[in-house]
């Protein structure tokens, strides 16, 4: 349970952050907090290929892909190289450090009190991850998978508009 309150509080800064921040690199990199934390809680609910997948998709790609479109349109013009340097050092240190620590709490409860439920051992040994996933996918979740491409696609298309106007 403290483990789920101190990811939920990382989660919910990053997001707040995010939010927040004016300079766009810096949002980008608030929202790859935000997306490493909803992994970690994948992995607390014993789904391992969800955590993969978000972590390298949404935290991968996805963030990839936003740099690139912030780099393209050059929206980090009014950056100040230095500017803060002190502070990114010591959270360049110590942001590695908590999600180590993170991740051991994260493996050791997984130890002590495994789950129960639609995710538990048993369905998973059953089925499997991949075909759980894609069960719950395609039917008790189909409409809010299709309405996440719908938003990606407009996302796609704005960026789009955005870059032409230049």
């Amino acid at each position: 349970m403290a483990l789920f309150i101190v990811v939920g509080v990382i989660a919910v800064a990053g997001a707040l952050l995010m939010v927040l921040q004016r300079h766009p690199v810096y949002c980008a990199l608030y929202l790859v907090v935000t997306m490493g934390c909803i992994g970690v809680f994948y992995v607390m609910l014993d789904s391992p290929l969800l955590a993969a997948v978000q972590v390298a998709v949404y935290a991968g790609a996805v963030m990839v892909l936003f740099l690139f479109v912030i780099m393209y349109l050059q929206l980090d013009r009014e950056a100040s190289i230095g500017h803060g340097q002190a502070l990114q050092r010591s959270l360049s240190i110590a942001l590695p450090l908590a999600l180590a620590v993170i991740m051991g709490a994260v493996a050791y409860f997984q130890r002590i009190a495994p789950a129960k439920g639609p995710m538990s051992a048993e369905a998973l040994a059953r089925v499997g991850h991949a075909q759980l996933l894609g069960r719950f996918l395609f039917t008790d979740y189909l409409l809010p998978f299709e309405i996440t491409s719908l938003v990606l696609l407009a996302a796609m298309i704005g960026a789009v508009v955005v870059a032409r106007r230049g």
